[in-house]
């Protein structure tokens, strides 16, 4: 029988998979920008053996929109299996080809080009469609457009991850697994900010004892899990820099990567294999399939109870014949 792994070890192994490629700080990209519907996305796809099947990432870029840095962080999760778009949310589309000097920073945008809110509402809905299955991704400016699916109800997204979040706003009632990623200090978001998130976050997964009874009893659900990782050392928009190994710091290499591994194993633990539909079909399959061996398994031992309490009568009967014979 092979031993079992302990789950550190397996962690440490795909760690150091996803370590291996140098991809995050190249202007490449694996595919193509294309056209959803009227609008610019950029979609990778996975080619690994490791494909996620029915499952897929709606990435919220930051505010430099359509870019290499987002390019490049969307084929890396295609190389995790999964498959993924992003959306030109921000109206800004940096063609293939530029280089790093190249690149307009993340703090350039212009809100009179921005799509309206009608125009961003079609486009996330038109990303949803695409994808079988939807699990969010958010990087800095991407924060408010992600937290807008996570409240809404029914919640169209299972898994979420944000790093570098811009806007706080209520985590009150999130409906989905929320992992979050940020900086120690952040220009952008402030100490008080941050501390205010925590205790909504606390708040969020606080249950009186009423609502604990009510949590055994199956009467209530549990509250959406979260997860915060705080990280020094790095600036505001660390998960996305996109620069030569040798024009970036070891804190900043090591935030970057342990943030996206961060966000991949989030999505491992709290999204399944398959989508909502594929999961809602598989469980009524395992419904009837589970009712009809229920069913059969109460005939036989309904059965074998029969024949054994059979069997004690005419053990009885024929020793009461032969101490009468």
């Amino acid at each position: 029988m092979p031993k079992r792994r302990h789950p550190c070890h397996i962690q440490q192994m795909q760690y150091h998979c996803l370590k291996r490629t140098d991809d995050f700080h190249s202007v490449r990209p694996v595919s193509s920008d294309a056209e959803l519907k009227g609008d610019t996305v950029y979609i990778a796809e996975p080619t690994n053996a490791n494909i996620k099947r029915n499952q897929g990432l709606i990435y919220f870029s930051d505010s430099s929109g359509i870019a290499p840095n987002n390019r490049a962080l969307a084929d890396e999760y295609a190389r995790a299996g999964y498959l993924t778009i992003v959306i030109n949310y921000w109206g800004r589309h940096q063609k293939i080809g530029r280089t790093q000097d190249e690149i307009e920073p993340w703090d350039g945008r212009d809100p009179k080009s921005e799509p309206s809110l009608d125009r961003r509402s079609c486009m996330v809905t038109n990303a949803l469609d695409y994808l079988r299955d939807n699990r969010g991704v958010g990087y800095c400016a991407g924060a408010p457009p992600l937290m807008a699916l996570l409240l809404q109800k029914p919640c169209p997204i299972q898994a979420a991850f944000i790093a570098s979040p811009v806007r706080v706003r209520s985590q009150a009632y999130i409906k989905a697994p929320l992992s979050l990623a940020q900086s120690w200090d952040d220009r952008i978001v402030t100490v008080a900010q941050r501390h205010e998130q925590e205790r909504e976050l606390v708040n969020l997964a606080s249950l009186n004892e009423k609502e604990k009874e009510l949590l055994k009893s199956g009467e209530l659900l549990p509250p959406a899990p979260w997860q915060m990782n705080l990280f020094s050392g790095v600036e505001h928009g660390f998960a996305t820099k996109l620069l030569d190994r040798s024009r970036m710091t070891r804190d900043e290499i090591y935030a970057k990567r342990a943030a996206f591994n961060q966000s991949v194993m989030w999505f491992e633990a709290y999204m399944p294999v398959g989508g909502k539909k594929l999961s809602t079909t598989l469980y009524s399959w395992r419904m009837r399939y589970t009712l009809f061996h229920n069913a059969r398994l109460r005939f036989l031992l309904q059965a074998c109870s029969f024949f054994y309490k059979s069997s004690i009568f005419f053990k009885q009967f024929s020793e009461s014949t032969i101490s009468r014979t």
